[in-house]
């Protein structure tokens, strides 16, 4: 994941716990402002793609920043752990290429 452009961080908790961290500039670690909604654009993506995520934002100084978290079921298969990176991976390709496209707010609800 951390050869994405978009992928600044990815922390590991317990279990299968994963999160991960969008940045606007890897280089500076300048995370995206949360207008841009990058967090939501992968979770709807994700739902899209059949994976359920959960955003999260405001991590940098409680006003910027962007994060998704991975948590899957503890009775998981390791097809099923193989399948879960597959879909996260193409969520974030198509979000990343939404949020280029200048599309980043995803339709509500």
């Amino acid at each position: 994941m951390l050869e994405r452009p978009s992928v600044g961080d990815v922390r590991g908790g317990k279990g299968l716990f994963l999160g991960i961290e969008f940045v606007a500039d890897k280089g500076e670690r300048r995370p995206y402002a949360r207008s841009r909604r990058v967090a939501e654009t992968v979770l709807k993506v994700g739902l899209e793609q059949g994976i359920t995520l959960f955003a999260g934002g405001g991590g940098d100084r409680g006003h910027a920043g962007d994060c998704i978290i991975i948590a899957p079921s503890f009775v998981i298969t390791p097809a099923q752990i193989d399948e879960a990176i597959e879909l996260l991976d193409a969520s974030i390709t198509e979000a990343e290429r939404r949020l280029a496209g200048g599309s980043a707010r995803p339709a509500a609800g």
